[in-house]
């Protein structure tokens, strides 16, 4: 069977201070209500992520990676509020169509 695998890289700094979160338990206290409020369910790992920012610095950042399938969803309305809730200034979304069966 063909699935939607859709993966959403969350970076875990504020968009404001671009310091990490300092209250991670409540980050993903948020994340995951967000996530029970608007998916059927999910697969969240920890990550680090390294990119290079507008001025060219290259930046390490602590990431969570949300894995969704066949999500029946918006993924705009999801990362929209994710990236409200989470004070993200963007996130990264992938999405594969994969073969997948359960055994």
């Amino acid at each position: 069977m063909t699935v939607t695998l859709h993966r959403l890289y969350i970076g875990t700094s504020d968009k404001d201070t671009k310091q990490p979160i300092e209250n991670m338990p409540r980050f993903f206290e948020v994340l995951k209500q967000v996530l029970n409020d608007l998916t059927e369910g999910y697969t969240m790992y920890h990550a680090t992520g390294y990119y290079h920012h507008d001025d060219n610095t290259m930046v390490q950042e602590g990431a969570v990676i949300v894995e969704l399938i066949n999500y029946g969803g918006s993924i705009y309305v999801l990362t929209e509020n994710l990236k409200n809730r989470l004070n993200q200034e963007s996130i990264y979304v992938t999405e594969q169509e994969i073969k997948a069966r359960l055994y």
